[in-house]
C-alpha cells in the first residue's frame, strides 16, 4: 500500500492525459508508477486549445497555465475565398474557467514538473499485459514487470495497452492534417491573439490560433481522400501539396502556410468506441478509449475529464477497484459519445461547398445558434458528476 493507505495504479503513457491522470493519483495518495517508451519528453503535435471543461481540471491540480498560454474569447469563422468574418463563436466566460490555446509541449512541461520525481520511467515500452481478479502485471521490453492493483492505458491512438485489451488496432480515416507554426510577423498581422480562426470552405477548411504567449500562431491544413503508405503517422510535408487544397482561397492562407517553417504531414487515425469494456483491472483514458477527429478541439480536454472522473470512481471505491472500473467507464460513455457525435457532425459544417447548406451555415453563425452546443460541453464539472 502506498504511504496514503491506497493501492498502486500503473499507467501506460506519458501524454496529456496520462500525465493529468498521474497527477490525480498522487494528490489522491495512491502510488502511481507511469512507462513512457520514449527515452524523453517528447510531445507531439504543435498547438492545442484547453477548453473550459478542461481548464476546470487543470485549474484544481494547481497546474499554471499562463504566461505561454493564450486565453482566446472568440472563434472567428471567415469564408475562405474573401476572407470575410462569418461570425464569431463566444468561448470566453464559462463559469469559474476560461478557454485557452498553447503549444502542447508548455503544457507537457506544466504537467511533468508539478509530478514528483520518480513517477515516469522513461524508455519503459509496455510489450504484455496480464489481470485477474486482484491485480495487474505489466511486462516491459527490457525483460522486466511491474505489478499493481491497476493499469491504465493512456498511450494514445495508437495504444498498446487497447490492443492487447480488445484486439483491435487504429484504422486510417483516409484524412490528413498538415500542421505548422507562424512565427508573429507580417504573416500572423491578420490575426487577432484573443482569436482562434477558421477559413470555412468546399472540402476543406484552415485553422489558425495563438500560441507561446503570442509569440506565434499554430495553423492546421486538411485534406480528404488521401492515401497513406508510410510505417510512421507523421512526417515531414511540401508546402506546394499543403497549399493544394486552398488553390483559389484567400492570399492571406497561402502567406501563412509559406511563412511556417518545416510544417508536418499526421495521418488522422480512428479507434471505434468500445460497446464493452473487456478488462477486470485494465481501463483506458483519451485517445486510447475515444480517439475522435480534431475538429472540436476536445480531445485532450475530454481525457482531462476522463482523469478526473477515473481517479474520483477509485477513491470512492471503498476496496472494490473492479467495480469502480466499471463504474468510470459507464458515467463516461454517454457524454463521450455525444461529443463524438457532434465532433464529426461540425467537421462536415466548415466543409460545405457553397450552396444551400453553406447559406444555412452562414445565417446560423450569423445568429449565433452554432455556439449552442459550447454550453454543455465547457460546462461539465468532473468533481460533480459522481454527486
Amino acid at each position: 500500500m502506498s504511504p496514503g493507505g491506497r493501492g498502486t495504479v500503473l499507467v501506460a503513457g506519458a501524454g496529456i492525459a496520462g500525465l493529468v491522470t498521474a497527477l490525480h493519483l498522487v494528490r489522491s495518495g495512491w502510488k502511481c508508477v507511469m512507462f513512457e517508451s520514449a527515452d524523453a519528453p517528447h510531445p507531439e503535435g504543435a498547438g492545442l486549445h484547453v477548453a473550459p471543461n478542461g481548464a476546470r481540471v487543470l485549474s484544481r491540480l494547481g497546474v499554471e497555465l499562463r504566461p505561454a498560454a493564450c486565453a482566446v474569447d472568440a472563434i472567428a469563422v471567415r469564408r475562405w475565398d474573401s476572407d470575410e468574418v462569418l461570425g464569431l463563436l463566444p468561448v470566453a466566460g464559462n463559469g469559474d474557467a476560461a478557454y485557452y490555446t498553447m503549444h502542447r509541449a508548455d503544457l507537457h512541461r506544466a504537467l511533468l514538473d508539478r509530478l514528483p520525481d520518480g513517477v515516469v520511467r522513461f524508455g519503459a515500452q509496455v510489450t504484455e499485459v496480464a489481470e485477474n481478479e486482484s491485480g495487474v502485471t505489466v511486462s516491459l521490453a527490457d525483460g522486466s514487470s511491474w505489478d499493481g492493483d491497476v493499469l491504465v492505458g493512456a498511450d494514445g491512438i495508437h495504444s498498446t495497452v487497447r490492443t492487447l485489451l480488445c484486439g483491435d488496432g487504429p484504422v486510417y480515416t483516409e484524412n490528413v492534417m498538415y500542421r505548422g507554426i507562424v512565427p508573429a510577423g507580417p504573416a500572423t498581422s491578420v490575426l487577432r491573439d484573443d482569436h482562434a480562426t477558421i477559413w470555412a470552405g468546399p472540402g476543406s477548411h484552415f485553422v489558425a490560433y495563438p500560441i507561446s504567449g503570442g509569440e506565434a500562431f499554430y495553423i492546421s491544413a486538411s485534406a480528404d481522400g488521401q492515401r497513406w503508405e508510410d510505417v510512421d503517422w507523421s512526417r515531414l510535408a511540401d508546402p506546394a501539396v499543403v497549399r493544394e487544397p486552398y488553390e483559389g482561397w484567400h492570399d492571406n492562407i497561402g502567406r501563412l502556410i509559406s511563412a511556417a517553417p518545416g510544417m508536418t504531414k499526421w495521418a488522422l487515425f480512428d479507434r471505434p468506441l468500445l460497446e464493452r469494456w473487456p478488462g477486470q483491472r485494465i481501463t483506458l483514458v483519451g485517445d486510447a478509449a475515444h480517439a475522435m477527429p480534431p475538429f472540436l478541439a476536445q480531445g485532450a480536454n475530454l481525457a482531462m475529464e476522463d482523469a478526473a472522473v477515473l481517479v474520483s470512481c477509485l477513491d470512492r471505491s471503498g476496496g472494490d477497484l473492479a467495480s469502480a472500473l466499471r463504474r468510470y467507464e459507464t458515467v463516461r460513455a454517454e457524454r463521450v459519445a455525444a461529443v463524438h457525435r457532434l465532433t464529426s457532425a461540425r467537421g462536415a459544417t466548415f466543409r460545405f461547398a457553397d450552396g444551400v447548406d453553406q447559406r444555412a451555415r452562414d445565417a446560423a453563425l450569423r445568429e449565433g445558434s452554432l455556439a449552442d452546443d459550447f454550453d454543455w460541453i465547457f460546462g461539465y464539472d468532473a468533481d460533480e458528476v459522481l454527486g
